[in-house]
Parts: C-alpha cells; structure tokens; sequence
C-alpha cells in the first residue's frame, strides 16, 4: 500500500533548493559522466548549514549502469562487487575552490540496498536522513529514487523498532544510527547520532508518525539486538576494503581520509610523503596507531 504521507514529506525534503555552489560542483559531476548520470544526491553536512568552503559536498551519483559510466574494467567490477566507488571532484565558483566526494551507484542497486533485505545499514543508514535531489533526467527516475528513499526510511525504523520497541520516537531514531555507526570503522564522537537528530528532530519525528501512526501496538516490548554483533563485524570489515577500493579510486583519497578523521575525532593525521604514494601500503599500520589514539570505536 502506498504511503502517501511518507512520500510527501520525502518529496518536499529532496526538492528543497540548495546554494549556487552546491549545483555548481554537481554541475561539474555531470560533465564529467554526462552519459550515465540519472541523478545526484545530496546529503550529510552541507544540508545542515555547513559552509561549502569549508568542508567536502557529499553526494551519491546515481547512474544507468557501470559500463558507461567507468572506462576502467576493474572500476565497473568493484563498483558492482562492492558499491559504491568513490571520487574526489573540484570546481571553481566566485573565485573558490569548492570540493566534493561523490559515491556512484547504478539506480538498480541503490533500491536492493535500501530495502529490508539488505541487512548491512551502510546505505540505508544513510538514506533514511533528508537527501536533496539536486538532479534528475526525468520523472521515470525520479520516483524511482523517492521509492528508494522511502524506502530507506522505512528499513531503519522497521530495524529501530526492534531495537527499542519501547522507546519514544526520538529515542529509537538516535540508538539506530548509533548502532549503524558502530557497523563501519566511523571517526564520529560518540554523540554523533543525537546531534543528527537534534539538528532536525520535527521532521524525524513525522517520519515516524507516516509510518506507525496508525499501526497496532508491536506484540512484544522486548528489545533483539541479536543481529548486531555481527553486523558489526561484517561491518568492518566492508569498511576496510571499501577502504583498499577507495586508494585505487579516489584521487586525493589519503588526504580526504585524515582530514575527515581530524575533523571528527580531533586526532591529528600527519601523512608522510611515503603514505600519500602507498596508501594501501602503508593503511595497515596507519590504522592501528590511529586506532590505539582513539580515531576509531
């Protein structure tokens, strides 16, 4: 059955305009794979009033299909064996320089990873929070992607619910994007989930309305974190070798990574000039001092 008031406040979300220097460097994603490119997402910090020069623009390019999107065969096989490729674009707009990572995806996969059978949250995670939907090619696409959004959301409240089926909607909203944190190697602080919540909480919470405002009372008040445990696990190690991926993939990708992680964690990275040549190589034992810092939980 469709929910039609989950799909408004999804659709209002993601049409919502977003600065000139946002489009602009989106703008420059579709010159570059102008072939392939469906659509361009954009979430995280630049939609929570971040300045755009001062940090990297995060979208997810969603595209027809690799072939046409990556001349590189080993690029179209690990973007389809482990999605999804990341890359470092630059523009510039009124005299700056403005930057973003951009994750590409194929619109088929994007939907099977969104949904309850996708047990890993690494994008439905991230999903269920406001994206803006800078670009679409045509209707087609568009509702295709707000299924997907929907159904981003209702993965992880489904996934919330059992984990506090107790709780207030406030409450399950934070403890599920904390376990989701948990599943990947985050250099967030520990109050990261609340803060995402926090920034917006009126919409979350009538995210949870459209879903369970008319829904019987669940059978059972016991929370299940059984699965998690191992979610983490896999979790991880997805992470790592997202990671490796990502040192192929990623032009400036050493550099992004330690300014990500001082930025969040505080814990100063200082690469070498080795590190920045051998990234894979030397990531093993990067990580491990990092680690033992406090960069990672």
């Amino acid at each position: 059955m469709q929910n039609n008031k989950l799909r408004s406040l999804v659709e209002a979300t993601s049409s919502k305009p977003v600065v000139a220097e946002i489009e602009a460097i989106a703008a420059s994603i579709r010159t570059r794979h102008e072939v392939s490119v469906l659509a361009i997402l954009g979430y995280g910090s630049c939609l929570r009033g971040e300045h755009v020069a001062d940090t990297l623009v995060d979208f997810y390019v969603i595209v027809e299909n690799y072939r046409s999107t990556h001349k590189n065969v080993f690029s179209r096989i690990g973007n389809r064996l482990l999605p999804p490729n990341v890359y470092y674009q630059e523009c510039s707009y009124n005299g700056q320089i403005i930057r973003c990572k951009y994750a590409v995806v194929c619109l088929t996969q994007f939907g099977k990873k969104v949904s309850p059978n996708t047990k890993n949250p690494y994008f439905w995670a991230r999903f269920c929070q406001p994206a803006a939907l800078i670009y679409v090619r045509d209707d087609t696409t568009r509702n295709k992607v707000i299924d997907a959004l929907m159904t981003a959301v209702t993965t992880t409240l489904s996934e919330a619910e059992k984990l506090a089926p107790s709780a207030s909607a406030h409450a399950q909203w934070i403890e599920i994007l904390s376990q989701t944190y948990k599943t990947e190697l985050r250099s967030e602080r520990s109050n990261r989930a609340a803060a995402i919540i926090n920034a917006n909480p009126d919409y979350y919470e009538a995210l949870y309305d459209a879903i369970y405002a008319n829904a019987p009372t669940p059978a059972s008040s016991t929370a299940d974190n059984s699965d998690w445990r191992q979610r983490r696990i896999i979790g991880k190690t997805l992470s790592v070798l997202r990671l490796i991926k990502a040192a192929f993939t990623f032009d400036g990708g050493a550099d992004y990574l330690a300014w990500k992680i001082t930025r969040h964690s505080g814990v100063e990275v200082n690469l070498t000039p080795w590190q920045r040549r051998h990234p894979v190589l030397s990531a093993p034992k990067l990580f491990w001092q990092l680690y033992a810092k406090g960069a990672f939980r």
